[in-house]
């Protein structure tokens, strides 16, 4: 994505695009756009624009996917035991990871790592969440995947706990 065919001053103006993107309302397609002004080359992409497409996307998730950790901690502050699950949403990704599709629903204590691989046959990472930045590129590029909070004494993995159950009769949400 961003590597060594970019030079140091194009990352920060592409850092500096996706922090106007996240912070500013500048939108995706102008984001993009931009980001693609930034890059000398296509790389292994099919064009620059789906190279910055992907870059905005990837980067975009991956801000979303650290301010959501941040919040499980310290959501773990008030709500003793909370634990984390991986779940793959395909979401946008026209290529899902075998491995990513394998290890959704998977369950680990909240200060714990999931160990997953990018692709069959790939060494196993441990990482925080979808999209980690100590992930290798085969593991986070395009990631669709997100974390979802689970409370104690609840796995929704269980036909009564099921992600997604339908909300209690008031419209809240279901209690245990």
């Amino acid at each position: 994505m961003i590597n060594d065919d970019v030079l140091p001053q194009g990352v920060t103006r592409i850092d500096n695009i996706l922090r106007r993107s996240t912070l500013s309302g500048l939108s995706p397609s102008d984001a993009i756009t931009q980001i693609g002004t930034n890059l000398p080359t296509q790389g292994p992409f099919a064009s620059i624009s789906s190279r910055a497409t992907t870059i905005y996307r990837t980067e975009s998730l991956r801000m979303y996917s650290i301010v959501a950790e941040q919040q499980l901690q310290e959501s773990a502050k008030v709500v003793p035991g909370m634990r984390k699950m991986w779940l793959h949403t395909g979401f946008g990704v026209r290529e899902p990871r075998a491995t990513h599709i394998a290890y959704s629903r998977t369950i680990v204590d909240l200060n714990d790592f999931f160990e997953v691989a990018g692709h069959p046959g790939e060494r196993v990472e441990k990482l925080r969440f979808p999209r980690d930045p100590t992930g290798s590129p085969s593991n986070v590029i395009n990631c669709g995947c997100t974390v979802e909070e689970i409370f104690p004494d609840r796995d929704p993995r269980s036909p009564d706990d099921a992600v997604g159950s339908p909300p209690a009769p008031d419209g809240g949400f279901p209690l245990p």
